[in-house]
């Protein structure tokens, strides 16, 4: 019986040895590099810190109704507001810090919002289609981006040219904004997009953008009393504009230069929740290599 068992232990062990010889393939993959853990291009082994990347394809995947939509579902990031109505305050809380403890970069440039209290980036002005990847240092790097990255820092890359040829990207998506005790008597959210991005064979790259959206009727922060009409609808429109021109030899020079335009405006209720006509209007410009 002994002798028995012996043998078919040593079978099963040849067998599974066979089986680990065969699936013992290795798949390379690509390299991934960041440049918000210092102000040069790493990879990711050489980094200290824990970083997340999502690139342009991460961003189709997902379908993101927005930017905070897209970051609030990453581990260790809350982006308060996310999933309330079109045009919401946001705040930001990662790894433990608030709003005021997140450096936000475009292109590896800080920005801010002088009309915020405590000076935060107001990440509403930003449209998803405007973004080639982004990436998340989580971790304290106030050595390098000030008091304000005490727990984490979100470098945006606004979209580029591709190595040959021209891109031209067009979207559009319609559908309803309100709630399930509200009649669906139409859409009335709207958000269009077109994208031209190309490099010409001398070298020159070039790109324009148009972002629009627009969220009219249905929903509102505040909750209508029992047996009363909804309330007044809370409105969202925000219009983005990007340009961008630059060279590039492909071997030893590039330079790269943007415009862009954000402006929105944003209909809220009152702070005890009563409805109420109160707005936000923002607009930035910014230029940056």
């Amino acid at each position: 019986m002994n002798k028995k068992i012996i043998a078919m232990s040593a079978m099963m062990v040849a067998a599974v040895s066979g089986i680990a010889q065969v699936d013992s393939t290795a798949t390379k993959l690509d390299q991934v590099l960041i440049s918000a853990d210092s102000k040069f291009e790493l990879t990711r082994k050489d980094s200290g810190k824990p970083v997340i990347k999502i690139t342009r394809a991460d961003i189709e995947a997902q379908s993101a109704a927005s930017l905070a939509d897209l970051l609030n579902q990453y581990a260790g990031i809350e982006m308060n507001g996310a999933r309330s109505n079109a045009g919401q305050n946001l705040g930001y809380f990662v790894r433990g810090g608030s709003t005021r403890q997140v450096a936000f970069l475009i292109d590896g440039a800080q920005v801010s919002d002088a009309s915020n209290i405590s000076n935060e980036f107001d990440i509403r002005l930003v449209d998803l289609n405007q973004i080639e990847e982004i990436e998340i240092l989580k971790g304290a790097a106030s050595t390098l981006y000030g008091a304000n990255a005490s727990t984490a820092v979100i470098n945006i890359k606004l979209r580029k040219s591709p190595v040959t040829g021209v891109r031209v990207t067009v979207a559009s998506f319609i559908g309803t904004n309100k709630s399930v005790e509200q009649a669906n008597n139409g859409p009335d959210e709207f958000t269009n997009s077109v994208q031209l991005q190309g490099t010409a064979k001398n070298g020159l790259t070039y790109g324009v953008g148009f972002n629009h959206q627009a969220t009219n009727g249905g929903l509102s922060a505040a909750e209508a009393a029992d047996g009363a009409s909804p309330n007044e609808s809370d409105d969202f429109n925000r219009v983005n504009l990007l340009g961008r021109i630059g060279y590039d030899n492909r071997e030893n020079f590039k330079i790269s230069s943007y415009l862009s335009f954000d402006e929105y405006t944003a209909e809220f209720d009152d702070f005890t929740l009563v409805d109420a006509n109160n707005e936000t209007y923002s607009r930035q410009v910014r230029w940056g290599n």
